[in-house]
């Protein structure tokens, strides 16, 4: 079965050949592997684990210093901060294996009102990326499911207004705070729909990343997500799933309580199941929601992969399989992306014990 046949089925909530399987780690997790492996670089390292899935994305039309929540950082302070295109200041911080980026300073902080806001520009999407590859790229993989992993929304609301200030907002100022996210969305439907016309039916999975959960529940009550929110975030998905494609929604953490709404809402994926979050237990969210949305993760990333023996993640990897796999709806990987300190044995063990448990029936 082709790649992109097998996932497509899978998501259809059949048993394709064998369960769809994914990878996601840090660059420097890639690199170890690479090295590692004797592997020439990431396509080799997709190959070695069969993963299924390939990532498209446009190309930037200024210079720029990397990116950050998907957007370009188009300006060097030297002192290790970084502009992007909406003025958010980023720093770059060593944390010893890797580095990562945290928002520094952010633009909307100090802003009072929705005319405040108004006067405040938004990128020019057509200036800024460059859509003319992504054709080459999802015919260059069209065995495989392709995938545009970008939209950002209320999250990437975080750094545009400072995280604390707009959870505020949702309280004492619903409308400014539903204005900003109006005018993120608004963005992220121009530039996703630019990238779905240029694909031209390519893409299989459109992903939506936006964090509404922590350990122990949701970030916010979810009254206020359903009144404020979820309008917003369904217009952008009534946007992209227009042009066919499923939709993949991403929230790390306990979000339990959302699930029904994802449903409502026409989201097709859900990823991840973080296991080691309140709730988010494998077995009862198949039983509860399985023919009704697909489930991506649930390799425990916290534990079991950094800390585990190789028995402990064929373990995992076996009971994951048995909770989540059984009529389709599943893709396998990790919980989140790899980090650097898993023992490399771990990640290698992790594929080859899908390799061997992963074939239907199971």
């Amino acid at each position: 079965m082709k790649p992109k046949d097998r996932v497509l089925t899978a998501l259809d909530h059949k048993e394709p050949d064998r369960v769809p399987i994914d990878f996601a780690a840090t660059p420097e997790t890639n690199e170890m592997l690479c090295e590692s492996l004797n592997l020439l670089g990431h396509e080799d390292l997709l190959q070695k684990f069969c993963v299924d899935f390939r990532f498209v994305e446009p190309s930037c039309k200024v210079p720029t210093y990397g990116s950050f929540f998907g957007d370009p950082l188009i300006k060097d302070y030297g002192d290790g901060r970084y502009e992007d295109i909406w003025g958010i200041q980023f720093r770059k911080i060593d944390y010893g294996l890797g580095v990562y980026y945290e928002c520094d300073q952010s633009p909307l902080a100090n802003i009072q009102c929705v005319e405040e806001l108004n006067n405040f520009p938004s990128p020019n999407v057509q200036e800024i990326w460059d859509f003319s590859t992504i054709k080459f790229q999802t015919e260059e993989n069209q065995e495989y499911a392709v995938v545009f992993d970008g939209a950002v929304l209320l999250q990437f609301c975080q750094p545009l207004r400072g995280m604390q200030q707009l959870m505020m907002d949702f309280s004492s100022n619903p409308i400014l705070a539903q204005s900003i996210l109006a005018r993120v969305v608004e963005y992220w439907i121009e530039l996703g729909t630019s990238i779905l016309k240029a694909a031209d039916g390519g893409i299989d999975i459109f992903t939506i990343n936006d964090d509404y959960g922590m350990q122990h529940g949701p970030m916010f009550n979810p009254y206020t997500w359903r009144q404020y929110i979820k309008p917003l975030i369904q217009k952008a998905i009534n946007a992209y799933k227009a042009y066919g494609v499923k939709i993949a929604f991403h929230s790390c953490g306990s979000v339990v309580s959302f699930i029904p709404d994802f449903i409502e809402m026409g989201v097709d994926i859900l990823d991840p199941i973080q296991v080691s979050a309140k709730g988010m237990i494998p077995a009862r969210l198949k039983s509860d929601f399985g023919d009704k949305i697909c489930f991506r993760g649930a390799i425990d990333s916290q534990n079991i992969l950094p800390y585990g023996s190789i028995e402990d993640v064929h373990l995992a990897v076996k009971s994951t399989l048995k909770d989540l796999a059984r009529s389709g709806g599943y893709i396998f990987t990790s919980v989140h992306n790899i980090q650097p300190d898993v023992p490399l044995r771990n990640i290698v063990a992790m594929y080859e014990a899908v390799m061997e448990y992963g074939y239907y029936p199971l």
